[in-house]
This record gives structure tokens, C-alpha cells and sequence, in this order.
């Protein structure tokens, strides 16, 4: 029950509200006395091409007139809408409120920098969690697309749906994506993960350390985890050093249990460790500093990805940063504005985890 300021009560579940004739762009163009291109130009985040008397003038028009844009509307009427889809996997039965497909600190990272490369295109974001090709409806018979971006990996059939696609499409990290036939509107968005793993390698091994750890996720489940591998590996046997595998799950947690391996890999020589992730690198720290073990001093620890949650921790991880917001937001201007993906460099960030031998 709501009460008006004149006393007077009435439900607000059954409140009725007198529907307004909604104002058109053609009304403000004849306001501001300008043309409708004008007036587009304007509420669709091209200002720069009016004056700005006139874009002040239009702004007073859509005030007086209380316009609002109808993008719904647009969208029927044009078959497009400014609208950047974002996929991601969806686990099959799962709570939708703790499906744990992609919730990790690196997509975190990525939806930030899509949302910023949106929100500079003026672009709208839509997210598609999928599990099915039943799930892709929106996007293949909905108002076209400025474009999608595809997070990681799904089954050939929606694989095959997604390559029969005819707007453009940004495949993140996902080479095998691309075994098969593509169009010229699928654009492969990876990082030269090989030289992640050689660029963490030659660090340790230029500060003294010829016995290397490699704590990586399952090199079987995942051609990036292989090829950060064999960059580490190449790096390693080029300078006469010897590193060993560990495999484990990609977290913080699947660190902290892999650790038992890695202090039995510390007693029989080792002096480092390279792992395949920041949350990786977070959970060897954690089960190492409570083992009493001092980092730097007995042990070398260094990660990939340089996280932005790195900035939050007590300790700084020497990491190879991979600009993981600047792709996010670099995807998206790619479909926005048809630029071309930039291959952004990758960085040794050296923190306090790492020591000469």
C-alpha cells in the first residue's frame, strides 16, 4: 500500500498509468531546427560532427520534449542495433547463481575492459551464457549484432554455429576454434602464449636457477597450458637447465594442494617455480609461507596473466602481463569502429617473488 501526499492510499501492484505519446526524433529535429542526420549524429555519440551551439541546442529540444530513444524500435526497423554480445559457457543444469564457467579473476578482468570499450563505442553489452545452440537464439534471430564476442570453448555443434555466423566475431583464446573453416568475419584474438612461458623462463634462469617447477593446468585440456609449456621448456634447455610438471587445477586452490609436489621438488634440488596462472602462483605462496618456507629467499615463485587483483595482495608476485583489460577493450572497438586487433606486447612484471640464486 502506498500513500500519496494528499492522503489518498492505493495498491501499487494494480497502479495504472496513462500511456504518453512518445516524442520522435523528427519532432526534435524540427525544435532544434536542425535536420534528423543532425539530430542522429548527436544521441548516437557522434557530436563531433556538429557545432556546439547546435549540439547544445538539440540537448534543450530532447529536455523540453522529454524524448527518449527507442532503441527496440531502431532495431526492428534497421535489422541492427548497437549491441555487442558477449559469450560464455554455461555448465548444463547448473545454479545460475554459482555456475563457476568462466568466474575467474582473468575473465573478471576481460568483462572489465569489455565494458569500457563499450561504454567509449556507446555501444550496449548483452550476455549470452550457453550450453546449448537452443541458448544462441537471441543473437542468430534477433536484431543483428554490431558484433560478438565468443569466452571460452563449447562442443563442434556450437562451434559450427557460431562459424556460420555472418557478422563479425571475436574468438578469445581459442585457436582450435579455427581448425576448421572460418569466414573472414571470425577474427582470432590470441596472445603469443608461447613467449609467456619463454619470458618467465629466461627470468629465472638470468638470476641463477637451473632446477625449475612448472606448475601448469592440464597440458592435455588446454593448448594454451601446452604451449606456455613448451616456451618455458625450450628457454630451459637452451641454457642447460632441467624443469619438471606438475599438473593442477587452474586456482588458488589447486595450487595450495599441489604444493605437497612442489616442496618434495624443493628437497630434491629445485630452487623455482613458474606457474601456468596468477591464482596458481597465489595458492603456491599461500601453502608456502604457511610450510614456513621464506619467498624469495628459499624459493622463486613467478606467475602469468598479471591479474589486476595482484594489486590487492600483501606481497607483489612477479608475473608476465598480458594487458588482459586492454584486450577486453580492444575487442570490442574492433566491432565497433571495424580497427584492426592490436597484438599488445607482453611484459615481465618484476615483483618481490623472484631472487638471484
Amino acid at each position: 500500500m502506498v500513500v500519496s501526499q494528499t492522503g489518498q492510499s492505493f495498491n501499487s501492484s494494480t497502479m495504472n498509468f496513462s500511456k504518453r505519446t512518445r516524442v520522435t526524433i523528427r519532432e526534435v529535429a524540427a525544435q532544434a531546427g536542425v535536420s534528423i542526420a543532425t539530430v542522429s549524429n548527436v544521441l548516437n555519440g557522434k557530436a563531433q560532427r556538429a557545432t556546439p551551439e547546435t549540439v547544445s541546442r538539440i540537448q534543450e529540444a530532447v529536455a523540453a520534449l522529454g524524448y527518449r530513444k527507442d532503441v527496440n524500435a531502431a532495431a526492428l526497423k534497421t535489422g541492427k542495433s548497437n549491441t555487442v554480445w558477449v559469450l560464455m559457457p554455461r555448465t548444463p543444469g547448473a545454479d545460475p547463481l554459482h555456475d563457476g564457467a568462466l568466474d575467474s579473476p582473468f575473465f573478471n578482468d576481460f568483462l572489465s575492459g569489455i565494458e569500457r570499450g563499450a561504454s567509449a563505442a556507446h555501444q550496449l553489452i548483452n550476455f549470452c551464457r550457453v550450453s546449448c545452440i537452443d541458448d544462441l537464439s537471441p543473437i542468430q534471430y534477433g536484431p543483428q549484432p554490431t558484433g560478438v564476442i565468443v569466452m571460452g570453448s563449447y562442443d563442434e555443434g556450437i562451434s559450427a554455429a557460431i562459424r556460420a555466423w555472418d557478422f563479425p566475431t571475436v574468438i578469445i583464446d581459442n585457436p582450435d576454434f579455427f581448425y576448421a573453416a572460418t569466414s573472414d568475419n571470425h577474427l582470432n584474438y590470441t596472445i603469443d602464449d608461447r613467449q609467456m612461458g619463454e619470458l618467465a623462463a629466461r627470468h629465472l634462469l638470468d638470476l641463477g636457477h637451473r632446477q625449475l617447477l612448472l606448475l601448469f593446468g592440464g597440458l592435455a585440456l588446454s593448448p594454451v597450458h601446452q604451449t606456455r609449456y613448451d616456451g618455458a621448456v625450450s628457454v630451459c634447455r637452451e641454457h642447460g637447465g632441467d624443469c619438471r610438471l606438475v599438473e593442477a587445477d587452474v586456482s588458488a586452490e589447486g595450487g595450495r594442494r599441489a604444493f605437497p609436489q612442489v616442496a618434495e621438488a624443493l628437497n630434491e634440488g629445485v630452487t623455482a617455480v613458474i606457474a601456468m596462472a596468477d591464482v596458481l602462483a597465489i595458492g603456491c605462496y599461500q601453502a608456502a609461507t604457511e610450510a614456513g618456507l621464506r619467498i624469495p629467499e628459499q624459493l622463486s615463485l613467478v606467475g602469468m596473466d598479471n591479474l589486476r587483483l595482484l594489486e590487492y595482495l600483501p606481497f607483489q608476485l612477479t608475473t608476465v602481463s598480458q594487458q588482459i583489460i586492454a584486450r577486453g577493450f580492444h575487442a570490442v572497438q574492433t566491432l565497433a569502429e571495424g580497427l584492426p586487433l592490436p597484438q599488445l606486447p607482453l611484459q615481465l612484471m618484476v615483483g618481490n617473488t623472484s631472487a638471484a640464486r
